[in-house]
């Protein structure tokens, strides 16, 4: 999670466990990397790559011994829970394929970001804040946020709000009118 109200805003880096530290990769490339892995894993160690071995300042820093505790660890790091918004689970169904939709992802962090996924080192957290964003504008996340369903409506009512949400919907993703006259198919 990105903390906007302290000074020093630097991103995760490392895991501890059973009381040690472990540097850990954090570019987005390792970790579509282990969304694919975890998927078929059937031993922890393939999970090594994500470990930077490495010697700071006379400090070594390697694999931990304990890979089912550190694979929980790596997973909480993955996940990066947010408490909002966040997915119900009601469907079960898994809305996002790295594979399927690797060119539509990187297609829409070069239109909106001008960040090119090929060439850039972006940490994980970083990735995930702006993919999530590509789908959620702030405006949208909080006006679901503020809505509440008024209790008793006449079905006319009810229909009337229904077109309403509707028509947000369709136009919050439409061009502006002099984008869209500048784009016009002729």
């Amino acid at each position: 999670m990105i903390s906007l109200d302290k000074k020093d805003r630097s991103r995760q880096s490392s895991i501890w466990v059973d009381g040690d530290e472990y540097l850990i990769h954090t570019a987005f490339h390792y970790w579509i990397s282990f969304d694919k892995k975890v998927k078929e894993l059937k031993d922890y160690s393939e999970l090594d790559y994500l470990y930077k071995v490495t010697t700071v300042d006379g400090r070594e820093y390697g694999i931990p011994e304990n890979k089912e505790s550190a694979y929980k660890e790596l997973e909480a790091f993955f996940i990066n829970k947010q408490p909002l918004p966040r997915d119900t689970g009601e469907t079960g169904k898994n809305t996002i394929d790295f594979d399927i939709d690797s060119e539509r992802i990187y297609c829409a962090f070069l239109e909106k970001y001008h960040i090119n996924l090929i060439t850039t080192d972006l940490h994980w957290h970083d990735f995930q804040a702006l993919y999530f964003n590509l789908f959620y504008p702030l405006d949208f996340v909080i006006g679901c946020r503020l809505y509440e369903k008024q209790k008793k409506l006449s079905e006319k009512q009810r229909e009337a709000e229904e077109d309403k949400r509707n028509l947000q919907k369709r136009y919050m993703w439409e061009l502006e009118p002099e984008k869209k006259e500048k784009f016009k198919m002729r």
